[in-house]
């Protein structure tokens, strides 16, 4: 059959393996008839059947030999079987003669085993009684446990749990030894041992009290102020950095917000200097809160505290306290040194903070946050007097800037902790009251040195370099700076300006650091001092040497007074409104706070005694003027006329000229302008009194006097040249018609005088122009006296009756009838329009009149 599949290439070969695998498979099955059915069925169809039998067949062989070959090892292995059977046979007899052995021993061993039975029953009551007696014992060694741990707790100063485990052992319930004696006594003990952890925790809370907070004032008080000095120079160099931080101080929002983290750490419990532990104020609490006495703990700790406030107190005498808390201004000070007021303050910084930080730790259990400020307001209420006799007592420089230090850092201190600070902030502003004071004694002094080396000369400018230095230092607007030059006021001006910048600058540098407060009382510190220093310093020695009645040195104080004058408000302008840093960083906290400006009042003051000054100068030089017109004289009855001036009018001129080039020529512009024409107003009125009083006067001699009064008038010209504003600004020459309109009413009637008629003075178009100042009973007058008018006109006039004493009508003396004198006259005057006082030409008492 394989060969017929091979031969013929049979398409059913996979078939036939097909079936192989099933007959395989269907005679490994219990129903292997009923699964070959199937396949018969299909090798019918497929005409197959007799290689389905073939198949058939081959498998059947193949089972057959190889359950042939099964039966063989089968029989090996029955064979080893028996064998091994029989051994196990052989064992079995052996087991069971040792089990009959074993079997004997047991039966001769019960015996002994009930008798021991017997004697174990014996042994577990004796064990029960052993267990009990165990557990009374432990029970008992327990009680005395907790006991020798509560002690031991208390020793070891951890009162808390001694009071837990006092109250554990309080709750144990042990019937078995609760009638012991020795149990008696320790659950007896139960509420002395719970007062003596509260008289315990207590003690050790007093004893931290004194000897780690105490004792260690000193030490957290100076920690505390070598944190605020280490604070202001960090926040120094912050806003050297950021110069929008230049308006805030310390302890402000801003800087806080900016504070550097090491800072805002600080701890002042534990730092360098110290390290404290809170532990026993925390024990104390919850030892006093379980056994519910928190309110006298409260009460025990107030008066601890207050002990130590006292303690602290008492380092100082409190004797300059009266009833009321105010100190008596006794010059004695409680402190020996300002090393000793240092100390002080640190211990009381280390008090007040110690207190804020505890209770604030303790959320204020121990102390209500009203019992610490009260506290405070006690203690600052009797300090605060205290402090002030103190800062009265100091003299020096630095000993007020030591205690500016102290109390400056002390306050920062407890504004950082947010503690009311402005009482004590008074104090503070009472030492820069002191400094002030003595930097204004200082100034003093050095200014009676410079003005005794004053030599009352204007200053000469010969160089630059001097120009810009003494231009930096003065208060006044300078316009011009060629040199070499003189300035108008003498070397006390620019010296005293240095000083006084000295002083301004002192007064600032010292409120610059820790005056936060730049308050209105402080301004007012500021300036009084400056005002009394202008006043009650400057302006009184002026004021003394403006009454000298030497003119030289008259007028050069009186010139100095004027720069100083205008310097009080350049001072102001520098006080309120420069950009120094000294000033600005002041001037920016009194803005934020107060808003105000210095404003000086001296100015007033230096008006008043310039007032004086120019009066006394007027009188002086009126006198001069007055002294030299005693020697003048005219010779009214020459018919000589001079080529010159003659000489007492020359000696006059010379010496205006001399006064006001010389001596008034750096007075102030308007003072010297007021003064040339007062000057001159009084020579016009001299000259002009003059030729009233004479009675008669010569053509010539009114030729002289033209002469002498045109000398004059040149003079006024020469001088009203040389008038420039030297060093004042937005002021104006004298006017020359200012200084002629003083001698227009004389130059006119020399003028009329000099024409030796009035046929001119008739015409009003003429009379308004050149003589408007000549009133025609005036120039009747002066022309009656000249000689060609009296040789012209009055020897033709008749003569007439003396005038009636009760008739209202005026006649003139004369020649000719009264017809003849009124005609004269009405042609004179222009037909009668001005009324004359014929009188005046018969009375020389009425014509000086």
């Amino acid at each position: 059959m394989t060969q017929r599949i091979g031969d013929h290439e049979n398409p059913d070969l996979p078939m036939a393996g097909v079936n192989s695998s099933l007959i395989q498979y269907s005679l490994n099955s219990e129903n292997y008839l009923d699964q070959l059915v199937p396949l018969m069925k299909t090798a019918l169809k497929s005409g197959t059947l007799e290689d389905f039998i073939n198949e058939l067949d081959d498998t059947t062989r193949i089972r057959e030999e190889e359950l042939q070959s099964l039966s063989f090892k089968s029989a090996d292995d029955i064979l080893a079987s028996v064998e091994s059977i029989s051994k196990v046979q052989d064992r079995s007899a052996d087991i069971q003669q040792h089990l009959q052995s074993v079997s004997q021993r047991l039966s001769s061993t019960g015996l002994e085993l009930s008798e021991k039975k017997k004697i174990l029953v014996s042994y577990k009551k004796l064990h029960s009684k052993i267990n009990e007696t165990t557990y009374i014992l432990n029970s008992c060694l327990e009680v005395l446990d907790r006991t020798n741990k509560i002690v031991d707790l208390i020793k070891q100063e951890n009162y808390y749990n001694a009071l837990k485990k006092l109250e554990d052992l309080s709750n144990v319930h042990l019937p078995e030894i609760e009638n012991f004696e020795f149990t008696k006594r320790i659950f007896n003990s139960i509420p002395s041992l719970r007062n003596l952890i509260q008289e315990s925790s207590f003690s050790s809370l007093s004893n931290w009290l004194k000897n780690d907070i105490e004792k260690n004032w000193p030490h957290i008080g100076r920690a505390l102020f070598e944190n605020m000095i280490e604070l202001n120079d960090d926040w120094k160099r912050q806003k050297a950095d950021d110069p929008s931080l230049k308006t805030y101080r310390i302890n402000s929002s801003i800087e806080r917000c900016l504070r550097s983290e090491v800072f805002k750490s600080f701890d002042p419990l534990r730092n360098r200097s110290v390290k404290i532990d809170l532990t026993p104020v925390y024990n104390a609490i919850i030892v006093f809160q379980t056994l519910e006495e928190s309110e006298k703990l409260r009460d025990d700790y107030n008066k601890e505290w207050n002990l130590k406030r006292e303690r602290l107190l008492s380092q100082i005498p409190m004797d300059d306290i009266n009833a009321n808390g105010y100190g008596k201004q006794s010059v004695q000070s409680a402190f020996k040194n300002s090393k000793a007021l240092t100390i002080f303050l640190q211990q009381l910084a280390g008090f007040l903070i110690m207190d804020k930080v505890v209770n604030s730790s303790t959320e204020y259990q121990l102390r209500t946050r009203q019992s610490t400020l009260d506290m405070y307001d006690s203690l600052v209420t009797k300090l605060v007097p205290i402090l002030l006799n103190h800062v009265r007592s100091l003299t020096t420089e630095e000993t007020l800037i030591d205690a500016k230090e102290s109390l400056g850092i002390f306050i920062q201190i407890l504004e950082d902790y947010d503690y009311e600070v402005s009482s004590l902030y008074k104090v503070l502003v009472t030492v820069f009251r002191s400094f002030v004071s003595i930097k204004t004694k200082e100034f003093e002094r050095e200014y009676g040195r410079l003005t005794n080396e004053d030599n009352l000369m204007p200053v000469h400018v010969d160089s630059e370099r001097f120009y810009r230095n003494v231009v930096a230092v003065c208060y006044y607007p300078f316009k011009y700076n060629e040199v070499p030059k003189t300035l108008p006021f003498s070397t006390i001006y620019p010296t005293t300006c240095v000083e006084l910048r000295k002083l301004i600058k002192n007064i600032y540098v010292f409120l610059d650091k820790y005056y936060s407060d730049i308050n209105s009382e402080v301004l007012v510190i500021i300036e009084s001092a400056l005002d009394d220093t202008l006043v009650n310093v400057i302006l009184k020695d002026l004021k003394t040497k403006v009454n000298s009645t030497i003119r030289e040195e008259l007028s050069q104080s009186l010139i100095n007074m004027e720069f100083f004058m205008n310097s009080v408000h350049e001072i102001e302008a520098q006080l309120n409104y420069s950009d120094e840093s000294f000033l600005a960083n002041v001037r920016t906290s009194s803005a934020s706070t107060t808003g105000a400006l210095i404003k000086l009042k001296s100015h007033k003051a230096f008006q008043e005694i310039r007032k004086e000054t120019e009066d006394n100068l007027f009188a002086l030089v009126d006198t001069k003027v007055n002294d030299l017109m005693d020697f003048a004289e005219w010779d009214w009855d020459t018919k000589q006329l001079n080529t010159n001036p003659t000489d007492f009018v020359q000696d006059i001129g010379q010496f205006l000229q001399m006064m006001f080039a010389s001596t008034f020529s750096n007075l102030p512009h308007n003072i010297k302008s007021l003064l040339l024409i007062r000057t001159f107003d009084l020579l016009a009125d001299h000259f002009m009194t003059f030729l009233k009083e004479s009675p008669f006067y010569t053509a010539e001699a009114i030729a002289n006097f033209d002469r002498d009064v045109t000398y004059i008038e040149s003079i006024i010209n020469s001088l009203n040249d040389a008038e420039e504003p030297e060093i004042a600004q937005n002021e104006e020459a004298t006017s020359s018609v200012s200084l002629q309109s003083m001698f227009m009413g004389l130059r006119q009637l020399i003028n009329l005088l000099r024409e030796g008629d009035l046929d001119g003075f008739k015409e009003d178009s003429i009379r308004m122009r050149k003589f408007n100042t000549i009133k025609p009973d005036e120039a009747i007058l002066f022309m009656k006296k000249l000689d060609t008018f009296q040789e012209t006109h009055l020897n033709s006039l008749p003569s007439s009756p003396q005038p009636d004493s009760g008739s209202g009508t005026n006649h003139v003396k004369g020649h000719g009838n009264g017809h003849g004198s009124i005609s004269t006259l009405q042609s004179v005057t222009g037909s009668g329009r001005f009324k004359l006082n014929y009188r005046a030409f018969s009375k020389n008492k009425e014509i000086q009149s």
